[in-house]
């Protein structure tokens, strides 16, 4: 019985590591996902910005429009996903802030477009505002990404550090298990032989029963 319930200890034990560990890498999956989908639609923001204000055409206003509200959607899922991380989450928050100076000089630019001012809309895409803002949302996802990868590298090693141990921990008690087992069973078979040989003998003279 002992034997079964340290052996189905051990399987659940096993069987939370990895499901831990599946959560884990699933999450810094998921984190790497979002801010490759973040670096593109801001490419395809500022492509369709520039090409309205360049060609005046409507369908790269809808297309900006378009990218917008799936760059929005990215923005939150990042938000909620790495909100379990302080530092991880505040890159987040830098990389939201230029994002947001970003969209907003581009917002700026499709209405100057839409009002026949290319000459302006292109000014202010081509600004010292937009460029510096621009390098900060560059480095601080470059940041993002570089720091996902190391601590998904560091969490994995502590998880397998971890994981040896509670293995070692584990396979201890099912040694200490087994022996105490065993240790109770031949103790059991000696008592049960001296049992046997006490029924066997003449209490008065020491020698075997005949019966």
């Amino acid at each position: 019985m002992l034997l079964l319930i340290a052996i189905l200890t051990i399987v659940l034990c096993v069987m939370h590591i990895f499901k831990s560990e599946q959560e884990l890498n699933d999450r810094f999956t998921m984190l790497d996902d979002l801010t490759t989908k973040a670096s593109y639609y801001d490419d395809m923001l500022t492509i369709s910005s520039n090409t309205f204000a360049l060609t005046g055409d409507e369908q790269w206003r809808e297309r900006y429009n378009h990218y917008n509200h799936y760059n929005q959607m990215i923005r939150t899922l990042l938000k909620d996903t790495s909100s379990n991380d302080s530092f991880i989450s505040s890159l987040i928050d830098n990389l939201d802030k230029a994002n947001n100076v970003l969209m907003e000089i581009e917002r700026d630019s499709l209405l100057l477009s839409t009002r026949g001012k290319k000459k302006e809309a292109l000014a202010l895409l081509a600004s010292k505002s937009y460029k510096n803002h621009k390098k900060i949302y560059l480095s601080a996802m470059s940041e993002a990404k570089s720091l996902l990868n190391r601590s998904n590298s560091a969490l994995i090693h502590q998880n397998s550090m971890q994981t040896g141990s509670l293995l070692a921990l584990i396979f201890l008690s099912f040694v200490v298990i087994f022996s105490i087992w065993y240790y109770f069973k031949h103790y059991i078979n000696q008592v049960e032989n001296k049992i046997q040989l006490l029924t066997r003998l003449d209490q008065l003279s020491g020698l075997l029963n005949r019966k």
